[in-house]
């Protein structure tokens, strides 16, 4: 008896069986695998995004303890807020423009 994936027919997603992802991808320029196995660079990047992304949602925990218990001063954290967002988003897209950048 055969499965329905034995099926000389079966598709996935309108698919025939045969055309797999990797060559969905392939034949349209896209690939899963960076073309630089390790690059220190990105590495270093990706810790200066995930630090900044951790200040933040320390800061936005910070506030959020504050507006509980009561404190009516909690706008004090906006401007620092705002500098921790600012410096996460200038990670983010530094982490972005190297990956573009340098396909890695």
């Amino acid at each position: 008896m055969k499965s329905f994936g034995d099926r000389g027919d079966w598709r996935i997603f309108g698919y025939p069986r045969a055309r797999t992802l990797s060559r969905m991808t392939e034949s349209k320029g896209f690939s899963n695998q960076p073309q630089i196995a390790f690059c220190e660079e990105k590495q270093r990047l990706i810790g200066e995004f995930v630090a900044a992304s951790r200040e933040l949602t320390e800061l936005q925990a910070q506030q959020t303890r504050v507006v509980i218990e009561g404190d009516s001063d909690f706008a004090r954290f906006d401007d620092l807020l705002h500098v921790a967002r600012e410096k996460k988003d200038r990670a983010k897209y530094r982490l972005i423009a190297h990956v573009e950048q340098h396909k890695c």
